[in-house]
């Protein structure tokens, strides 16, 4: 999961360094990327990352949220990292 807001996107050392590597595994070895949006920001106009749907739409950042609003963008959040981490039973 990575948690995106402005300041996020405009780190040099997120951009140049921690970015990269995500994306080459997503592409490469299918690595999931969740997005969770913090904050307004670029994130749709980002052609790296706007191809990966976020967990909460872009246009409805966290912090724009009641309290009841974000924590079921957290439930959501952990619903799907969940699916992804827990073997289903057989």
């Amino acid at each position: 999961m990575i948690l995106v807001g402005a300041d996020f996107l405009a780190t040099n050392f997120i951009v140049d360094n921690e970015l990269p590597p995500l994306l080459k595994k997503a592409s490469k070895d299918g690595t999931v990327i969740l997005p969770l949006i913090l904050k307004p920001c670029r994130f749709t106009r980002d052609k790296s990352l706007s191809v990966f749907q976020a967990i909460n739409p872009p246009d409805a950042p966290l912090s724009g949220m009641e309290e009841h609003g974000r924590e079921t963008v957290y439930d959501s959040a952990a619903v799907r990292v969940e699916a992804l981490c827990i073997p289903k039973a057989k």
